[in-house]
């Protein structure tokens, strides 16, 4: 459970709550982390309409970030890659998501989805259904994500893999 942060907490541990786009929250364990505020996503690297709603990342020493993403339908991120590694949670919708030589394949809510370090990859909601999902991840020397080129859509509308369960 997490709590805003008030004044009376602000002045017993000397922490200020509210600067330049983020709120400090504090979590159970006492910890601060940063928590930005919803924002649509960078258009350079996504294709269609999304927002990044809660994202958040730890202060150094601590290399964790993510967030919730919102899709609408159609719309995707471009390929990318993430030094190490990203872990989606699909959180409502169904989606479409690929690493590169491997087959598309459809995510849906409950599906947690490993993206490996390194690994050139694509994530986005179906052409006719939104999808979302919380991703984390963690930073390799202040660097959390590689933007690279548009995913076609010969790519996006490819026949879709079903999952499998190991």
């Amino acid at each position: 459970r997490r709590q805003r942060c008030d004044n009376s907490r602000q002045r017993t541990q000397g922490k200020h709550c509210h600067s330049a786009g983020w709120q400090d929250f504090i979590i159970n364990t006492g910890m601060i982390c940063k928590m930005y505020k919803s924002a649509p996503v960078n258009p350079a690297n996504f294709t269609g309409a999304a927002r990044s709603d809660g994202a958040f990342r730890q202060q150094a020493p601590a290399r964790v970030y993510g967030g919730w993403v919102t899709f609408e339908p159609g719309s995707r991120t471009h390929w990318h890659i993430h030094p190490l590694g990203q872990t989606l949670i699909v959180t409502f919708g169904a989606g479409l998501t690929q690493v590169e030589g491997g087959p598309v394949r459809e995510i849906r809510a409950g599906d947690i989805v490993i993206c490996p370090p390194g690994g050139k990859h694509w994530h986005g909601a179906k052409p006719n259904q939104a999808m979302q999902h919380i991703a984390i991840g963690e930073r390799a020397e202040n660097e959390q994500v590689q933007w690279l080129e548009e995913v076609s859509d010969e790519i996006y509308l490819q026949p879709v893999q079903a999952p499998s369960i190991k």
